[in-house]
């Protein structure tokens, strides 16, 4: 049985090795004003993913499955655990950015947003300010999923 928990301190070391395995970002990852979950299964640990917070939104980020778990539900079962925190803390919305996922989030009920609806809604969320210092918006694809009427 697959199991989405917290991240600790010392799971930081798993969750580098796969977003590096996965060329995300391993940057922000467990600071302040994250939070980065992770599926288990038998105590291995599978799969990651984190979110970021601004007021009444969050950002999702580094949604990343281990090559050898795919195709098992980890990525839905990591989005589903994500959403749950969020309807928990009352956020309203959260969003994303993508260059190459939109697809599938579409199929999870997301809506593209334009790119900079994302970045104004979470310009305190680590990454956000991070890519707003490195000018990183030319390439990316943004999405939102309302949470308002699911809580």
């Amino acid at each position: 049985m697959i199991k989405i928990e917290r991240a600790t301190v010392e799971d930081v070391q798993f969750i580098h090795g796969l977003l590096e395995d996965c060329d995300l970002s391993t940057l922000e990852v467990l600071e302040p004003g994250t939070i980065y979950l992770v599926a288990r299964q038998d105590e291995k640990l599978m799969g990651v993913c984190g979110l970021e917070f601004d007021g009444e939104f969050s950002l999702l980020r580094s949604v990343a499955v281990d090559n050898a778990a795919r195709g098992r539900g980890i990525a839905r079962a990591l989005i589903d655990g994500a959403l749950q925190e969020l309807r928990r803390r009352r956020i309203r919305a959260i969003y994303l950015f993508s260059k190459d996922t939109g697809a599938y989030f579409e199929s999870l009920g997301w809506s593209e947003v334009p790119v900079s609806e994302a970045a104004n809604a979470l310009r305190q969320a680590p990454q956000v300010k991070r890519y707003d210092r490195t000018g990183w918006y030319s390439n990316e694809r943004a999405f939102r999923r309302y949470l308002a009427s699911d809580i």
